[in-house]
């Protein structure tokens, strides 16, 4: 999470910060990064996050199983599942 702080405006790091939050049972908190970049994004620089932010978000949303973790070696990472 001091990444996220030092780098406010940085969505890869806060979709990492999401994915590690709520794959290890913390919903509501990886929801709430999202909610704290999108408000720094539009306020600071007048813009929305990137397409894939919000449905990474909204994945959390519907608990979508493919944000799930699955046993073995993963080449990807889960932020690539929502593409731009």
């Amino acid at each position: 999470m001091e990444l996220t702080v030092r780098h406010p405006e940085h969505e890869g790091l806060h979709s990492q910060a999401m994915v590690a939050l709520y794959r290890s049972g913390r919903q509501a908190s990886a929801l709430d990064v999202y909610r704290r970049l999108r408000i720094r994004l539009i306020e600071g620089l007048g813009v929305e996050p990137s397409p894939r932010v919000p449905r990474l978000h909204q994945a959390m949303l519907v608990v979508d199983p493919r944000l799930d973790v699955v046993a073995g070696s993963r080449h990807s990472s889960t932020f690539d599942l929502y593409p731009a």
